[in-house]
């Protein structure tokens, strides 16, 4: 028992002498110069805040974190490569290619190094020297194919082409091997307008890799920059059309269409029509353009594509060249493209034209995929387009009157029709019977957002006709059950203006009945006779002479949006100035300063309206539109 623990006490002796003779060399570690062990080390917090602030553009307080970064220690390695990035991006290329030789004076053999020294000579135009670095770099790189493609697009954004040009070739020789880097000898080919040698290079590339279609239209939209560079492109491709190449068809109308060319470029793929093949390939790109079409800012290319896929849709969903069973997801699509149509206006100028042909795609729709949601969609925004566009709000009506009996018709898709088909009753000066769709739409629970939205209708006809307590009531009930609709601010605003006139002891209801005939050409949607009421109402109330006028702000705000959409942005700016100068503490006075600056903006008055913005910010800095003030700001030259 004794020497169990004897045993035992040595072997603690041990374990002790072990741990403190460890500790006390980890102590020594961190005392001896130039060691840093420490993972929680202050240096690595200040690259991290360097590189966030590369990242977001603040170069000047990035550079004096990397300078706290070196004195804290950091590693001369990672301050170097951030600096390097630092002055690249800033210009300073001559700084670039000190800070690179002096690293590579350390250790010869560094890509990244050898790869920013080549960028700034070629930044620099030091072509030679850019030259003898790429080869340092060919030479260091592990993957020299991939080194080279790199190199080619530093030649490219230098703007040496040429160079790159050069760089290709000769892989090629040294491979005996044509079909390296096609798209990127294609687009130093293209940089230097030789555009029929780029566009067979890239017959070539689609050839070999058709699936690569994508990824090359992208990429030409980008190399052709100039509309004889497209027409270059696009005979050079029609003169290919005996290679039978389906792809380079599609390639073909796709640049058409980037010029605004739809009928061309349904002509350039019907050739697809003969066979499956063709078929699949014509329908997997009309899928993918529906699909990228909202997001593209192109309107010619919008307006063009718009047209071709309706007609490619049509014309695939009434054939027999698309299987039974996958009609229905093209008539899907196709609904999809009519609404989008109708939603973003990527309609030609003849809206009478884009409704006929609209109508005819949805009947189609209906026949082969009666449960599309996209279906009643594209119907609700064919009559909203009724009403609107070509005047006729009497048969836009009819259309959702129709559209309300179809027993196929979807919930959500009541209530959206019963609203629309409310607002046209309005706009066809049929108040009784829009009152009687909108009731009903306002007293279902069921919609909520649908239901507010009608009350809100309702409330503005309760004014138009003179039931100012009944306009009163319902508008406030709207603006604290709906708060967060885009009509909540204005629904509380008319029932505050109401609640304020009916107690002016001079004025008030007649007030309100001289306003209440701009508030029905609203509804009715007649904005030639609400601007001649909106002008009397306001010539009336100016020669009053009131101090404190909030009626007469909120029309001088009405009048302005309607100058400014008739071009008069001038006249606009100044009425919003005087809402602004009178009443700089009313609660429309950020709003019309809001409006006066983008009014100056696009008057060519920049910095009037810069300055005016500004002033926004510094009078009214906590205002909803403080936020889309600053935004406004920064994209300002």
């Amino acid at each position: 028992m004794i020497r169990r623990h004897i045993r035992r006490l040595v072997w603690l002796t041990l374990l002790l002498v072990t741990i403190v003779g460890t500790a006390t060399a980890q102590r020594e570690q961190l005392r001896a110069p130039g060691r840093q062990v420490n993972p929680a080390a202050p240096w690595r917090s200040r690259l991290l805040e360097a590189d966030r602030l590369l990242r977001i553009g603040s170069y000047s307080r990035a550079a004096g974190i990397l300078d706290e970064a070196e004195s804290l220690g950091a590693p001369a390695a990672q301050v170097r490569r951030y600096r390097i990035e630092l002055f690249s991006v800033t210009g300073d290329h001559e700084t670039v290619v000190e800070i690179c030789r002096e690293g590579l004076s350390e250790k010869s053999r560094q890509p990244r190094l050898l790869r920013a020294l080549a960028a700034s000579f070629m930044a620099l135009d030091r072509v030679p020297e850019a030259r003898d670095a790429l080869n340092a770099l060919f030479a260091a790189s592990p993957n020299r194919v991939s080194s080279i493609a790199d190199a080619m697009l530093l030649w490219r954004a230098a703007g040496h082409p040429g160079e790159g040009l050069a760089l290709c070739d000769s892989l090629r020789a040294a491979r005996t091997d044509d079909s390296i880097f096609m798209r990127q000898r294609a687009a130093c080919l293209l940089d230097m307008e030789r555009v029929e040698e780029g566009i067979d290079e890239i017959a070539r590339e689609l050839t070999l890799n058709p699936l690569n279609m994508p990824m090359v239209r992208e990429e030409l939209w980008d190399l052709l920059t100039t509309p004889s560079d497209m027409e270059r492109a696009i005979v050079a491709l029609e003169a290919r059309e005996d290679e039978d190449t389906d792809v380079l068809r599609l390639l073909r109308a796709d640049l058409l269409m980037l010029m605004g060319r739809a009928d061309q470029a349904l002509k350039a793929v019907e050739p697809l029509y003969v066979d499956r093949r063709g078929v699949d390939a014509l329908l997997r790109y009309a899928t993918n353009l529906a699909r990228e079409l909202t997001v593209r800012d192109d309107p010619v290319l919008q307006k063009a594509a718009t047209h071709w896929l309706i007609e490619i849709f049509t014309d695939l969903v009434k054939g027999e060249r698309v299987p039974r069973n996958q009609r229905a997801r093209v008539a899907d699509l196709l609904a999809g493209v009519c609404e989008n149509a109708l939603g973003l206006g990527y309609l030609d100028e003849d809206f009478e034209r884009a409704a006929d042909m609209l109508s005819s795609a949805l009947d189609l729709v209906k026949r082969f995929c009666p449960g599309s949601t996209r279906l009643y969609s594209a119907q609700i925004r064919l009559a909203i387009h009724t009403r609107d566009a070509l005047g006729d709000p009497r048969k836009a009506a009819r259309s959702l009157e129709r559209l309300l009996v179809d027993l196929a018709l979807p919930l959500e898709g009541v209530a959206l029709a019963r609203l629309a088909l409310g607002e046209c009753l309005l706009a066809a000066g049929d108040s009784a019977r829009a009152r009687v769709v909108l009731e009903r739409l306002g007293g279902n629970p069921q919609f909520k957002d649908a239901a507010g939205h009608a009350h809100y209708l309702l409330g503005r006809l309760d004014f138009a006709q003179g039931a100012w307590e009944s306009a009163r009531d319902r508008l406030a009930a709207v603006a604290l059950d709906n708060a967060r609709a885009d009509y909540a601010n204005d629904a509380l605003d008319m029932g505050l203006l109401i609640a304020e006139e009916l107690t002016n002891p001079t004025g008030g209801p007649s007030r309100l009945a001289s306003y209440a005939s701009c508030v029905y050409w609203d509804l009715a949607r007649r904005p030639d006779d609400r601007l001649d009421a909106l002008e009397t109402f306001m010539t009336a109330a100016e020669s009053d002479g009131s101090d404190s006028d909030s009626l007469l702000d909120r029309v001088r705000l009405e009048l302005a949006r309607l100058y400014g959409d008739r071009g008069r942005v001038v006249e606009a700016a100044a009425l919003c100035g005087r809402v602004a100068r009178d009443h700089p503490d009313g609660h429309r006075a950020a709003s019309a300063l809001y409006l006066q600056g983008e009014y100056l903006i696009r008057a060519g008055r920049v910095r009037e309206g810069r300055e005016t913005l500004e002033r926004l910010l510094v009078q009214y800095p906590d205002v909803l539109e403080a936020d889309d003030t600053r935004e406004r700001l920064r994209s300002l030259p």
